[in-house]
């Protein structure tokens, strides 16, 4: 069936498997480029949202130019592949992605251009000058381009041949222009006032002019190929690299103007101020400020109140020279803003910890277990405990489940794991696998170490990890990971992202970050299931195993996990994120496959289970370690010495 507007006479423009390939090619770098290009536009973000300027203009261009890559290029690719036949609507809003791309690529350099020209009429001019031009370039687009691929006219395909090389030459030239003109500002009102630490920003920016202009003359050259239309495929990549290259370009300059303010402001071993330039008497300090007269202020990651109103910022980036006249006996004085900007900074650099932990990398914590006086250690209780906390939970969540098993095991050493839900779905196996290395070292140090360990396992983001430690095992020792039982926390789920479990994952990443992100919760879900949308195409091109589907696939192969190891599972009715149904599902499997499994249902949510029922909870952990104990002492033949005692929760 024809599409909306599509005549009669329509020849489909079906690329040729080589030209397809290409296409393909083109659209799986796009898709790494944009994940690359997203995270650091949330780091952007995220400085942003902390100084209160989410919604600056510079933010909200980055996200909308790279909506308008990604759209278009999705598009663009389901039409060429021939999963979106031909038709009006199709070929509109590749237009208007496009014009997307156009109008705030160039807007985004001009915001850097602002920062230097004190002039405000002068931005404007150029800031609307450009929009016109981009406007006029989208106009003829609509015009030229989309009656072209409608194939209104045979007169419209040959004006379209030469309209394309055309506006990307003129594109081309005004890319440039604005990149040449902000290197000649930076030269002659930094570099030449003595400001010499902007020429790391100088010779910078010229590199990235050149690959700029690259990617344009590619983009160009892919009109001459011999299908009409496989170029149009290239611009979500051209326009993702372009975006990150000037989002770098406005990390650095933010980077620069901050470290000036830090040595300013770098105090001495006694205390003091440092001083740049002294004199008998007193002492002259060199001040740098930058300008926000444009779009918004850059990344400067700045905590102090160093950036003054707008008002401030009239004449651009400048060189302030200030002379203060100090006597000596008060040269041990620092004033009030300096100390509180130090102690700003002190704060600010230090790291999140895990309370009662040491810690081993960013994502594995320690701490060993308790020695009581007049106690040995019970046999039968195990030498260490390893928990795998759920998706982006913090330490002082998954504290709650470490000083419970310190009550029950209290000379058992704990380890602890983060479980960042988004490198989890990122990072490939090896990635995985190095990253839990300190686990294996702290807890198995050698090959000889014995199993005495239970591991405990909570949601899909812990089992991933769990995954790569029995797979970091197996490629440290070359044989499955000795332990007595695994405790599955609402856990293990499906693999496969079927749209039930679209929403479940993006619902479970979306409350990670909802304390971090000021959105309502439906935007922040609906971004998170467009990541899970990427990833799962990334690993479909790439040929990658996903990190679920790595872990359904190792659940029951005794080359990482010997059968002589209890599997419990603990799971409740009132789960969303991962059913009950889905639990039961896997736990059968595992009998089948002979390794030794129970089961306990509550009534809880996801990985509520201790909140809502702790004695239940806890008591059938204690009751699944001593049953495991007992089978591993029958498989070894070793006699059992029971200890009897209280059972404590």
């Amino acid at each position: 069936m024809a599409g909306f507007l599509i005549p009669p006479w329509y020849k489909t423009e079906t690329p040729k498997d080589l030209e397809m390939n290409i296409v393909s090619l083109i659209f799986g770098f796009s898709m790494g480029a944009s994940m690359f290009t997203a995270g650091m536009a949330i780091k952007q973000t995220m400085q942003a949202y902390q100084r209160k300027r989410l919604f600056s203009a510079y933010i909200i261009m980055c996200w909308l130019d790279w909506i308008g890559c990604n759209c278009m290029g999705i598009i663009t690719y389901c039409w060429l592949r021939g999963f979106a036949p031909p038709s009006f609507w199709v070929f509109f809003f590749i237009i208007v992605f496009w014009s997307m791309q156009i109008q705030f690529t160039l807007q985004i350099i001009i915001n850097r251009i602002s920062l230097l020209l004190g002039n405000k009429t002068n931005i404007n001019r150029v800031k609307w000058g450009v929009a016109v031009v981009a406007s006029l370039i989208n106009i003829s687009g609509f015009c030229i381009w989309v009656p072209a691929r409608l194939q209104i006219s045979h007169l419209y395909e040959e004006i379209n041949i030469v309209w394309d090389r055309t506006e990307k030459a003129v594109f081309l030239i005004v890319d440039l222009s604005l990149n040449l003109y902000f290197i000649y500002l930076v030269r002659s009102r930094l570099i030449a006032c003595g400001l010499t630490k902007y020429t790391e920003l100088f010779h910078f920016n010229v590199v990235m002019v050149v690959i700029s202009v690259s990617l344009d003359c590619v983009l160009m050259g892919a009109t001459f190929l011999p299908s009409p239309v496989v170029y149009v495929q290239f611009h979500q990549l051209v326009y993702l690299l372009k975006l990150y290259i000037e989002m770098n370009v406005a990390s650095l300059l933010g980077h620069i103007v901050k470290s000036s303010r830090e040595q300013d402001a770098r105090p001495t071993e006694g205390g003091r101020q440092r001083v740049r330039d002294e004199l008998v008497s007193g002492r002259m300090t060199t001040f740098v400020t930058a300008s926000r007269t444009g779009h918004v202020r850059l990344d400067d990651m700045s905590r102090d109140d160093s950036y003054r109103r707008t008002s401030d910022w009239e004449n651009g980036i400048m060189k302030k020279v200030e002379t203060k006249v100090v006597f000596t006996e008060t040269q041990d004085q620092a004033s009030t803003s300096d100390q509180e900007r130090m102690i700003t900074m002190s704060k600010s650099a230090r790291p999140s910890t895990f309370v009662g932990f040491s810690a081993l990398s960013n994502r594995v914590f320690v701490r060993p277990g308790e020695t009581l006086t007049g106690t040995e250690p019970n046999p039968e209780h195990p030498r260490t405990i390893v928990i795998y906390g759920w998706g982006d939970a913090p330490p002082r969540h998954i504290s709650k489940f470490t000083d419970v098993y310190r009550q029950l095991y209290p000379h058992a050493k704990q380890v602890a794991v983060l479980s960042p839900i988004y490198k989890g779905f990122i990072d490939h196996v090896a990635q995985r696998t190095e990253a839990m290395l300190p686990v294996i070292h702290e807890v198995f140090p050698n090959n000889a170490s014995d199993g005495s360990v239970l591991f405990h396992v909570m949601s899909n983001s812990g089992t991933i990890n769990y995954s790569a430690t029995l797979n970091a095992y197996k490629e440290t020792y070359n044989r499955p990971m000795p332990h007595v039982l695994t405790v599955y926390d609402s856990t293990p789920g499906t693999p496969y992202l079927t749209w039930d479990n679209l929403k479940r994952f993006s619902h479970a990443m979306a409350i990670g970050l909802a304390a971090k992100l000021p959105l309502p919760f439906i935007v922040t879900q609906v971004l998170c299931a467009w990541f899970f949308c990427m990833i799962h195409v990334f690993d479909y091109l790439a040929g990658r195993e996903s990190a679920p589907k790595f872990s359904h696939r190792i659940f029951t192969d005794e080359q990482w996990e010997s059968k002589e190891s209890t599997r419990l599972f603990l799971y409740g009715k009132g789960d969303f994120l991962i059913p009950w149904q889905h639990i039961e599902g896997y736990m059968a499997v595992s009998q089948e496959a002979g390794y030794p499994s129970e089961g306990q249902l509550f009534e809880s949510g996801h990985v509520g289970h201790m909140k809502k029922d702790p004695e239940k909870y806890w008591g059938t952990i204690q009751e699944s370690w001593e049953r495991a104990v007992g089978r591993s002492y029958e498989a070894s033949n070793k006699p059992r010495e029971r200890t009897v005692g209280p059972r404590q929760v």
